[in-house]
């Protein structure tokens, strides 16, 4: 029942764009004895932060997709390893700037990998075993040859919006330099458009992957600054 329960939950922030923890389950309390007989519990949670800019939204019941989660639990489907890392990501952006942006980092190209080795199943020992080109010619260069069947109303081809692809390579860029000259993380706020746009990036990969719904979840801001259609040819 545990195991039912954490996978339905876990399906349930993927389809609903929810950002929870990777684990829904993770042990949120600890507890303390004075004396090694009586044990006494308390909420590990020190202090709460509010940031608009990074806050995610909210669902209502009305609003919840449960067929949907049913027959992907039933399925067998599982949230993909990007998005789970993303969870990660998002949870250290106030704690750990420089964990947030590697983990983040890692969960676009491990979504990058998961979409080139479905579209291209040949190409999934070549993107496993040998060393990626860098973000800015994977995103701007390779992904837009993938067989991806995603389209636009009008059967235009979806591509992905240059301000993802910026953010993206920015995020990567900087990572790199994190980690082999130990530079500064950004600050909370460019961390947290930073890792939005990874958001948006997973969630458009998902599309390429026919998993539609998950257009709906691409952010505001991206939407809005989209290439129109005619635009995109």
């Amino acid at each position: 029942m545990r195991a039912v329960s954490r996978s339905t939950l876990i399906m349930f922030n993927w389809t609903h764009g929810l950002d929870g923890p990777p684990d829904p389950y993770g042990l949120a309390h600890a507890f303390y004895s004075t004396d090694g007989k009586s044990w006494f519990e308390y909420s590990q949670v020190r202090s709460v932060s509010f940031n608009v800019e990074e806050a995610t939204h909210l669902i209502h019941a009305r609003n919840v997709e449960i067929e949907q989660v049913v027959s992907k639990v039933e399925a067998g489907v599982e949230e993909p390893l990007g998005r789970q890392l993303f969870r990660e990501a998002w949870g250290h952006i106030g704690t750990n700037p420089r964990s947030a942006l590697v983990i983040g980092v890692a969960a676009a190209e491990v979504g990058l990998k998961r979409l080139i080795g479905t579209l291209i199943p040949a190409a999934e020992w070549l993107v496993q075993e040998v060393q990626a080109p860098p973000m800015r010619k994977i995103l701007r260069d390779f992904v837009p040859t993938l067989p991806a069947s995603a389209r636009w109303a009008d059967g235009s081809p979806i591509k992905l919006p240059p301000n993802i692809i910026s953010e993206v390579v920015k995020a990567s860029e900087l990572r790199n330099k994190v980690i082999h000259v130990g530079a500064m993380p950004p600050n909370r706020r460019e961390l947290a458009v930073m890792l939005r746009a990874i958001s948006d990036l997973l969630w458009i990969c998902d599309v390429y992957l026919g998993e539609h719904w998950a257009m709906k979840h691409v952010s505001l801001e991206t939407k809005k600054n989209w290439p129109s259609k005619s635009n995109q040819s």
